[in-house]
């Protein structure tokens, strides 16, 4: 750590673009002004803490892995912790912490909300878009991801304004959903795309293949087994239904229908 001494209106530069000043000092109370670019998020310690969810309460302190395996929350121990891409998760018991560290990117999602789209921009601009981990807020135990600092800042003003009272994990607020009909070919999403259904992460999926578009069959494994097995033959299908998650040229789909082409 560098300790520098600095008198009143005296300033600090970081790199080139960062610039640190001493406005006032009293008593044991120092003001600094900072200028620093826009993209740069600049916070006190314990707001940038409580956003990235290092801060452990009641609330964000739950067993991620009975959220995940059990759709409950149980508080966790501070004797029972791990540390995870700088966050810190805590468990109720040592056989919840080894299933976490045997496989901690299965559960390290599990908190966050809306499927990691931006709760600001499903309710100002009626549109699915994903967040980034870099802006993250955490409100009532769960962790919103924002594109930027703008919508994150927003959203901090009045968390509640943007959170529906029916709000669940991994799902989106109300927003009409987007229809879907296209005819393609069946492929493995996970095998050739790399992709998994929302809601069954464990599952390989279906992929439909429609011209740029790759089309992902939420529950398609369990639904429509004989297309599960036979997803490798590029069989040519009819797939209905409505569009849960679209993120460049994949589209995730909850199905009403989906047949087999002759």
């Amino acid at each position: 750590m560098l300790v520098l001494s600095r008198r009143l209106g005296e300033e600090i530069i970081i790199g080139s673009h960062i610039r640190v000043t001493v406005l006032s000092v009293t008593g044991g109370r120092v003001r600094i002004g900072i200028a620093a670019p826009d993209d740069l998020a600049v916070d006190r310690a314990e707001v940038h803490n409580r956003r990235m969810g290092f801060v452990i309460d009641k609330v964000d302190g739950d067993c991620v892995v009975g959220l995940k395996d059990a759709g409950k929350r149980v508080a966790g121990q501070p004797k029972f912790s791990a540390m995870h891409d700088g966050r810190i998760y805590l468990f109720p018991d040592e056989g919840s912490q080894k299933k976490f560290l045997a496989d901690p990117k299965k559960y390290a999602m599990v908190d966050v909300a809306i499927g990691g789209n931006c709760a600001v921009c499903a309710k100002m601009m009626k549109k699915e878009m994903p967040g980034k981990a870099e802006f993250t807020s955490v409100y009532k135990g769960m962790r919103y991801l924002f594109p930027s600092a703008k919508e994150r800042t927003m959203f901090d003003a009045d968390p509640a304004s943007f959170v529906g009272k029916d709000t669940k994990l991994g799902a989106a607020p109300a927003v009409n959903p987007e229809a879907v009909a296209v005819t393609g070919k069946t492929a493995c999403a996970g095998c050739a795309y790399g992709v998994r259904p929302i809601t069954d992460a464990d599952s390989l999926g279906i992929a439909v293949v429609a011209g740029d578009k790759v089309y992902v069959v939420e529950g398609g494994e369990k639904r429509y087994p004989d297309l599960f097995k036979a997803r490798f033959d590029g069989v040519p299908v009819e797939l209905k239904g409505t569009v849960k998650k679209s993120q460049g040229k994949f589209v995730w789909v909850e199905p009403t229908l989906v047949t087999k082409l002759r």
